[in-house]
């Protein structure tokens, strides 16, 4: 029993001690502890804290950053949609049309630009026709080719809007481009008439009856338009070659065929105080009219001497001092089919007689 009370003593008696104990844990060692843990954990919330404060700054910088960022497009915006509202205000001025004139060898070229829509262009050499074109867009060329001589090209260009532009230049062009023109015909009896003419000048001419020789006549002056020939025709049918040249090179070719018959042949010449006349035909003489110094004589079939078998007869004149004017016409007995009549010739020239020479 006495056990028993000691063991429940005992045991009171370690309840108390440990109540002892607790209380002094409770007030030393607890109080101390919570010292301990309040310090720790107010380092582990200040560090806690201040990481949070980093992460809110880096926040507040970047949504500033963006705001700035975001204010700073919307001003832009504003100022390029008032620049490009004073930009749509502003007036655009278009300039005239130009005009380029250049010399291309044997033609002009011509070159119109313009900032705005062409509507026409105008073109013409002085006093010529006027050329008007209707055009599109924004550019045109054309080429022209410049007349002979000295002429003055005037162009125009007019742009939608009604803003026109003139431009003229002078052109000097010495350039012959066509060949010179030949005609051949009968000239009288038993002749033929060449002419050649140029619009520009003549340099020479050239005739020849079929594979016979060739004869050049050229032109008597340096700048002659024309040049002419008077050839006896041959017998019968026969073809005529010829060839006429400008004096730039342009070649024309012209080859007639004629019908024939031979006109007589006249000689005048001087022998001391007297002129004598030969005429001759190979077919004979029909008649023989000669004026010397105003008289006639005749020699035809009403004449003493007169023999149509002769083929050539000569006559005599006494000259006087000073100037002798002759002149013969002389008929043969060849018909002449396309003339309808007897082929003849005539002479006109003047011999002077000095006695003292």
């Amino acid at each position: 029993m006495n056990q028993i009370l000691a063991t429940g003593n005992n045991d009171e008696k370690d309840v108390n001690q440990s109540e002892n104990k607790y209380n002094n844990y409770s007030e030393n060692n607890i109080t101390d502890g919570f010292d301990f843990d309040v310090s720790n954990s107010y380092q582990k919330n200040n560090y806690s804290s201040n990481r949070n404060d980093k992460t809110n700054i880096k926040k507040i910088i970047i949504i500033f950053a963006i705001c700035i960022a975001v204010f700073g497009i919307a001003l832009i915006a504003v100022s390029v949609i008032s620049s490009g509202k004073k930009k749509s205000n502003k007036t655009v001025v278009v300039e005239k049309p130009k005009i380029k004139i250049e010399e291309d060898g044997n033609n002009v070229k011509i070159a119109v630009t313009s900032d705005g829509e062409l509507s026409k262009i105008t073109y013409y050499w002085e006093t010529n026709d006027v050329k008007e074109i209707n055009v599109t867009g924004k550019q045109y060329e054309a080429s022209i080719e410049i007349p002979n001589g000295e002429s003055e090209l005037v162009v125009k260009a007019i742009d939608t809007t009604g803003q026109e532009t003139e431009n003229t230049k002078k052109f000097l062009r010495d350039y012959d481009e066509k060949e010179p023109i030949i005609k051949a015909e009968a000239y009288g009896t038993g002749q033929i008439k060449i002419i050649a003419t140029d619009e520009t000048s003549m340099d020479y001419i050239s005739y020849k009856w079929g594979d016979g020789e060739e004869t050049v006549v050229n032109a008597e002056f340096e700048g002659d338009a024309t040049i002419e020939a008077i050839i006896d025709v041959q017998r019968g049918t026969n073809k005529l070659y010829i060839t006429a040249v400008d004096t730039t090179g342009n070649v024309a070719y012209s080859t007639p065929n004629f019908q024939g018959a031979l006109t007589p042949t006249i000689s005048v010449k001087k022998s001391g105080k007297k002129i004598k006349v030969t005429v001759s035909h190979d077919k004979g003489i029909k008649s023989v009219e000669m004026y010397v110094n105003g008289e006639i004589t005749t020699y035809d079939e009403t004449s003493e001497e007169y023999d149509k078998e002769k083929t050539t007869v000569e006559f005599s004149f006494n000259m006087k001092e000073g100037e002798n004017k002759v002149a013969i016409v002389a008929t043969s007995l060849e018909w002449d089919e396309e003339n309808e009549e007897y082929t003849k010739k005539t002479y006109s020239g003047v011999t002077t007689y000095e006695p003292n020479n």
